[in-house]
């Protein structure tokens, strides 16, 4: 990978932000700069909220090349109406492709994902996780490993990981840790940042004061 390639990423939507001019609220979504694309993964409740928090932070919502979406909750997807009018590219879960259509009136291309799957040069899908709440993450790989985002978590940390580890070995986990407890999976993980529903942020951080970063609207990550 060529310098030029590094990848960051920038939280757009959460309920902390780390600026008075940065609106907060429940819901996630994080900005993914590739150096070939620009990607958002979830996209937040309020799309009022969304483009106030991206215009504020530098981030055209005209440049946006890919958007995914990791499970059916409204604050992931509610911010979708912004994009209603933008050719863009949604990768969504196959069990969420019929709700999405039927609620929003979407110019883009819909993707339905099932399995692991490339979306763009070292950016990968988990594919569709979990039982009760089908969730994909994305997988962000570098010449080091990998870096995940997740949106809750609902099908568990541990399984998201698992699936991660098949493409490199990680080294972070940006994004929802929901019902996580198992403090140990994260041993030898350098970057942590828990951010929406995770429920132990203390203990993470705690425990993990090397890796742990603070998660807020605003925050900025080179990976």
């Amino acid at each position: 990978m060529t310098e030029e390639q590094k990848k960051s990423v920038k939280i757009l939507y959460d309920d902390i932000v780390i600026d008075d001019e940065l609106y907060p609220d429940w819901g996630v979504s994080i900005y993914l700069d590739t150096g070939e694309y620009e990607i958002l993964f979830d996209v937040g409740h309020d799309k009022n909220i969304l483009l106030n928090n991206m215009d504020k932070l530098n981030t055209s919502k005209e440049d946006i090349d890919i958007i995914v979406i990791s499970h059916r909750h409204w604050d992931h997807m509610g911010g979708l109406s912004a994009f209603e009018d933008q050719d863009v590219k949604i990768y969504v879960p196959d069990t969420l492709n019929d709700q999405i259509m039927e609620e929003f009136e979407l110019q883009g291309r819909v993707i339905s994902v099932t399995d692991s799957v490339e979306i763009a040069n070292g950016i990968y899908s988990t594919g569709e996780l979990g039982r009760a709440i089908k969730e994909q993450s994305l997988i962000v790989e570098n010449e080091n490993g990998v870096y995940i985002l997740t949106g809750c978590g609902h099908p568990g940390i541990d399984k998201i990981v698992e699936e991660a580890s098949k493409i490199g070995k990680i080294k972070g986990i940006i994004g929802g840790y929901h019902g996580f407890d198992d403090l140990d999976l994260l041993e030898d993980i350098p970057l942590l940042v828990p951010c929406h529903c995770t429920m132990l942020l203390d203990k993470i951080e705690e425990r993990f004061p090397d890796s742990y970063r603070r998660c807020g609207v605003g925050t900025v990550l080179n990976l």
